[in-house]
């Protein structure tokens, strides 16, 4: 009995129309999973891009980091140098770097103990203050305009009154 009453012809139209349709199917089957495999390869590529950068940005700052700890020194340079960037951001802790050196270059400031007897002696600043008042203490110091009778937490006061005050 043929198919659907259609004879032997109606039924190899029917077997070939399904067969065509079939690898039709197919070839549409493999198209969509090669523009799959595509778009994962393009994600994970870019996936991988986005890592290499974000490294990239990562030990470029451990950089910047390492150098700030070098120009501060003593035991807590990292932390100091961490905290100055974290405080003054990223254009502002190169910035206040320059200041540093210039300090350290032209008066022998050891920033080291600096950093750490402001913390002592004034708790409550930042270090972004500590650090802006390094240029300032140092015209200070180099002006011998503080005596021995000036009191720690008063000295970190005038420094920072010569940082803000307009000249």
């Amino acid at each position: 009995m043929s198919f659907l009453g259609l004879g032997s012809f109606g039924e190899g139209f029917v077997k070939g129309f399904a067969e065509s349709a079939n690898e039709a199917l197919k070839r549409d089957i493999d198209r969509i999973n090669n523009r799959i495999d595509k778009v994962a390869e393009i994600r994970f590529q870019r996936a991988l891009d986005q890592q290499e950068k974000r490294k990239e940005r990562v030990d470029a700052t451990v950089d910047r980091l390492r150098e700030g700890a070098k120009i501060i020194g003593g035991p807590n340079a990292e932390a100091f140098a961490a905290g100055l960037l974290e405080e003054y951001g990223s254009a502002g802790y190169d910035n206040i770097l320059g200041k540093l050196v210039t300090a350290k270059r032209d008066h022998g400031m050891d920033l080291g103990q600096f950093f750490e007897r402001a913390g002592k002696d004034a708790p409550g600043q930042t270090l972004v203050l500590v650090a802006l008042s390094v240029p300032c203490l140092a015209k200070i110091l180099t002006l011998q305009v503080v005596r021995k009778s000036v009191q720690p937490q008063k000295l970190l006061h005038l420094v920072y009154q010569a940082h803000t005050t307009p000249q």
